[in-house]
């Protein structure tokens, strides 16, 4: 019995790091959303899955507010550059989303409010 444990444990370790390459870095970028207000980006790279679609986490500022703990998750689809972002607030409640396009290093796309009554658009450059 003990063996089979231990098999079935190796295999199911060999088969999530086969299927996943971790990435180190930050990427940041700064920009526009609702061409009026300055915002940063800070997004951590945390899995790559399957070669198509990485995986971060982050947090932003935005500079007509002065919020700093603003936090995002979301993925990019390294193929087409799609990504989608959730936005939780200082408390973890969702409040938004980021819905765009990753074109080499600019992002481009719109935010629209959890309840969808606000929708703006917004344009990222990545600070090199």
């Amino acid at each position: 019995m003990k063996r089979i444990l231990l098999l079935v444990t190796a295999c199911i370790f060999v088969a999530s790091t086969s299927f996943a390459q971790y990435s180190e870095g930050e990427e940041n970028y700064v920009g526009m959303i609702n061409q009026d207000e300055k915002i940063v980006l800070h997004l951590t790279p945390k899995v790559i899955m399957s070669g198509h679609t990485m995986t971060y986490s982050g947090a932003y500022q935005n500079a007509s507010t002065q919020r700093d703990k603003l936090t995002l998750e979301g993925r990019i689809n390294m193929d087409t550059g799609r990504f989608s972002f959730v936005e939780r607030d200082e408390e973890g409640k969702v409040i938004g989303h980021f819905l765009g396009v990753r074109k080499g290093k600019t992002v481009q796309g719109t935010w629209r409010s959890i309840d969808k009554k606000e929708e703006v658009p917004f344009t990222l450059t990545k600070k090199s």
